[in-house]
């Protein structure tokens, strides 16, 4: 099983550009060029992954809050908004 999703909330574009990696890039690069193309990374990155039927990865850890897979697919759900706001404003 492969959880794929096109943005992981922190990896969100709106989520970058607030914390400050967006402005960094421009600082850095003169551009938001490498911006751009880190997000575009982003977005071909599995959000959790399970090996050989056992072992539960997560991209960037969870909670210790979360206790049940059905927390985790309400997170999914919330990325995958993320996501397709970000369909809907193309241009950033």
């Amino acid at each position: 099983m492969c959880a794929k999703s096109n943005r992981t909330g922190q990896n969100c574009r709106q989520i970058t550009q607030v914390y400050g990696f967006y402005d960094e890039c421009v600082r850095k690069y003169g551009s938001a060029n490498v911006w751009r193309y880190c997000c575009e990374v982003f977005d071909y990155l599995a959000l959790a992954a399970v090996i050989d039927g056992t072992v539960f990865c997560v991209h960037g850890g969870l909670s210790p809050n979360v206790n049940h897979i059905d927390q985790v697919r309400l997170m999914l759900k919330s990325i995958l908004s993320c996501f397709r706001a970000r369909l809907a404003d193309d241009d950033v």
